[in-house]
């Protein structure tokens, strides 16, 4: 019995590690680091080449502007989703880019409203070698203005959101002037047979930038059909204004819509909006009043 778990264990560890060389070769393919997320291997490309407004506020990167990609084993392949941010000048490049290079489009259109210049998300998916597929993608990364290899780190000091935290439930990322909270659905998700875990983009995403005294709100909130006008009830009602509301995925199960919304105030009656946004989102937040 013991040789039988020392055997399984030396397969996982082998396996492990054959899995981490294929993701530090698509470290080295596009000269970033990634980092897991779960069972997601995630590289990110803030576009800090922008310079973005959005109601007088500068937009920070991390805040409304970064393109992604998303690693996932499946069936002895990799599955790769993500969504890339651009100008609408590089759309249109982008994308036959991406048809050419066998990527499958899963949603184009704006997360935000009267923001200059405009700005277009493209959210694709991909399945094969992850190598090759990081290949390609570089390609049509190539085909934008987005810093493709690491710049020097933001030295920009962390902002204070504990109060923030303190009616959401902490367990924010703090990256600059930015507070990252992510928020699970209750549901298994899955798409074409696949489950989409929450780094894949099935989790509600809230973030929040300092703007002197106020904050900005970013919010994604992922929602089922019969909590859309609930939501967008409760945001209205606390001044929140609601951007947009589509899909980003294909054959998702169950079916899931997508509604971008932005605010700006008291940090912390932002956090109060958004945890009682959340509540007729199936993920209510026992923290904070």
């Amino acid at each position: 019995m013991r040789r039988l778990y020392a055997a399984i264990v030396s397969i996982f560890i082998l396996c492990t590690a054959a899995h981490a060389q294929d993701f530090g070769s698509v470290e080295k393919i596009f000269e970033r680091k990634g980092e897991f997320k779960g069972q997601v291997f995630k590289v990110s490309f803030p576009r800090t080449d922008l310079k973005v407004e959005l109601d007088g506020m500068k937009l920070d990167p991390e805040f409304a502007l970064v393109s992604w990609a998303g690693y996932m084993p499946d069936e002895g392949q990799t599955a790769v989703m993500g969504d890339l941010c651009l100008t609408e000048a590089e759309e249109p490049k982008a994308v036959e880019q991406m048809m050419k290079n066998g990527f499958d489009i899963t949603a184009i259109h704006q997360h935000m409203m009267t923001e200059k210049p405009r700005i277009i998300f493209v959210h694709y998916a991909a399945k094969g070698d992850p190598v090759r597929i990081s290949e390609k993608l570089k390609q049509v990364l190539q085909q934008t203005a987005t810093p493709i290899a690491d710049l020097k780190p933001d030295e920009a000091p962390k902002a204070q959101w504990n109060d923030v935290e303190a009616v959401l439930g902490g367990g924010g990322e703090r990256v600059g002037r930015v507070l990252k909270m992510s928020f699970p659905r209750p549901e298994r998700i899955s798409m074409n047979g696949m489950d989409v875990p929450p780094a894949m983009g099935s989790a509600s995403e809230v973030k929040f930038q300092r703007d002197g005294d106020e904050a900005a709100l970013n919010a994604e909130l992922v929602l089922m059909a019969k909590e859309v006008n609930p939501v967008m009830r409760s945001l209205s009602a606390n001044n929140i204004k609601v951007a947009a509301l589509h899909s980003h995925m294909l054959n998702e199960n169950p079916r899931l819509f997508y509604m971008h919304a932005f605010g700006k105030g008291n940090p912390s009656d932002l956090a109060r909006a958004i945890k009682e946004a959340l509540a007729f989102a199936g993920r209510p937040i026992n923290a904070g009043k």
